[in-house]
């Protein structure tokens, strides 16, 4: 074995010494046998050893460097249609960004559109350790734009709080920030981070959604109330289960419901006449046949506080 070899393997062991312990065993699981039995011992060499604060940042530096490289020589995907795109309008041009030479901050900074492009492309656990330098406004626009599976695959990952060390990090962001600024940026939509997060959530299955609003609870309490009132609308309540129909009826008067429910579609009526006994649904029939016509805030306060209802019902379950 020639020393130029001894000194890949040796720069390879500790890059992956510098990883968390489950991401190195799913790593090194992949690679050929005889190359496994070479690193093994090194890594643990190399995480005995502690080595300087320099000599990680030089191997860190390599590597980024090539995957730069390989980035540059990327083959362009297949297209096998194009569609006929003539009658968009064109995007208003987007100042070009310039980094700050602080990638966390930068991955906050530029636009949007080009970090979740670059997210798209990342592995999932290297997103979640990213996006956990950022903040929950900037989380919830990112996530806002993401495929679903990778959303889901980027909630998986934040369920299990991923860490790794700040030098990691930083080499992490480098790269992801290089890469965004590769992708065309697009005018962000001027919506509520609140409104942003709340449409992902409705999508995350209830133990996803749970996490993520526990942390964005620990950044802003603010915003994740807001998230809480946006995230639950009237028209759930024909999702529902009857017991929990009924949960829900039961904090809510009668004369709400009866606005709530005013022009809204014969499912829902059904679901809901269908929880209440003959008498609380003789009275609000009753009700329904006297309106004509109602204003549409008044409507809309009555949802809210369906809404409402239901929340509670859906929290009071966990």
């Amino acid at each position: 074995m020639n020393s130029e070899h001894v000194d890949r393997i040796s720069r390879v062991a500790l890059l992956l010494s510098m990883l968390e312990e489950s991401e190195r065993t799913d790593i090194v699981a992949r690679f050929p046998q005889e190359l496994t039995q070479q690193l093994q011992p090194e890594i643990e060499r190399a995480a005995a050893s502690n080595p300087s604060v320099k000599r990680r940042q030089s191997v860190l530096s390599q590597f980024a460097d090539l995957l730069q490289m390989l980035r540059q020589y990327e083959r362009p995907k297949l297209r096998l249609h194009v569609e006929d795109d003539s009658n968009e309008v064109a995007d208003e041009p987007v100042v070009p960004y310039k980094p700050t030479g602080n990638p966390v901050r930068d991955l906050e900074l530029m636009n949007v559109h080009q970090v979740a492009a670059a997210f798209e492309r990342e592995h999932p656990r290297t997103v979640a350790v990213l996006m956990k330098c950022l903040s929950p406004q900037r989380n919830a626009e990112i996530l806002s734009l993401l495929s679903e599976s990778v959303r889901n695959a980027v909630v998986q990952q934040l369920s299990l709080d991923p860490a790794a060390t700040d030098l990691v990090v930083e080499q992490m962001a480098k790269g992801t920030v290089e890469r965004a600024l590769t992708f065309p940026a697009k005018r962000v939509e001027q919506t509520t981070a609140a409104t942003r997060l709340a449409e992902v959530l409705r999508q995350t299955e209830r133990s996803g959604r749970k996490e993520i609003l526990n942390a964005v609870a620990q950044q802003n309490a603010e915003l994740a109330d807001a998230v809480r009132r946006e995230l639950y609308r009237f028209e759930d309540i024909g999702n529902l289960g009857d017991r929990e129909i009924q949960l829900v009826l039961g904090k809510v008067d009668g004369g709400t419901l009866a606005i709530a429910m005013f022009d809204c579609t014969d499912e829902i009526q059904d679901r809901i006449f269908g929880n209440l006994t003959r008498r609380a649904r003789s009275t609000l029939q009753e009700e329904l046949e006297f309106q004509k016509h109602l204003p549409k805030s008044q409507v809309e306060a009555a949802r809210a506080a369906v809404a409402e209802a239901i929340a509670e019902v859906d929290q009071e379950a966990e």
